[in-house]
């Protein structure tokens, strides 16, 4: 097995160099200006050669697809997709019924809890995330009833607090400067090490570049 394929290999080798043999015979006619000026040209020729060919391609499957019985094809597709897609999403929403306007009159405090109580029932979330099996979703322990109550209360003092305004509000620019020293330690920065605090996961990477 070895000796055929060190023989296919070595006969792979003499046709390469074989080619290779004519080329260089055929090129000798040229001067090396020459051969530089018909790759160049050659390159582009066929580089817009394929552009012709991805247009052409792209026409006429637009034209194919304004046929009636393309079209009423493609049509019941994006609807099943669509409708596949809805369930998907609101699965946990069995009324599908969403406020897309401020309502007229304000709300009591009564309808307000009603409504936020009823959003919060939607779907098993909640019950997934006490059994343990959820990781990256929620950082802390929802059912520790004690840090709750101290997330309350602190949202309570600081709630309306505007950190774009630190001259208003110098207390959430000293939590802030405290919060990216520590995680600064925490990665070993020394003191030139400069840092910002987001509000979402997501501009933590945008930050970070």
């Amino acid at each position: 097995m070895s000796d055929y394929i060190n023989g296919a290999l070595q006969r792979s080798i003499d046709i390469i160099e074989e080619v290779e043999s004519v080329i260089d015979d055929f090129l000798r006619k040229f001067e090396p200006w020459q051969v530089a000026v018909a790759s160049v040209c050659g390159t582009v020729a066929v580089m817009r050669i394929r552009q012709i060919i991805r247009r052409m391609r792209d026409s006429v499957l637009s034209l194919v697809m304004l046929l009636p019985s393309i079209r009423r094809m493609i049509d019941k597709e994006l609807v099943a997709a669509s409708a596949k897609l809805t369930d998907q999403i609101h699965r946990c929403d069995s009324k599908r019924v969403f406020l897309k306007e401020l309502p007229k009159s304000g709300m009591t405090d009564t309808n307000i809890l009603a409504l936020a109580d009823e959003y919060s029932s939607m779907g098993d979330g909640r019950s997934v995330i006490s059994s343990g099996h959820v990781s990256g979703a929620v950082y802390s322990d929802c059912d520790d009833k004690s840090l709750t109550s101290v997330q309350s209360e602190i949202f309570k003092m600081f709630g309306y607090s505007n950190p774009l305004h630190p001259m208003l509000f110098p207390d959430c620019r000293k939590m802030e400067a405290e919060v990216v020293r520590m995680v600064a330690n925490m990665f070993n920065g020394d003191e030139q090490v400069r840092g910002t605090v987001s509000t979402f996961f997501f501009p933590e990477f945008i930050f970070s570049l």
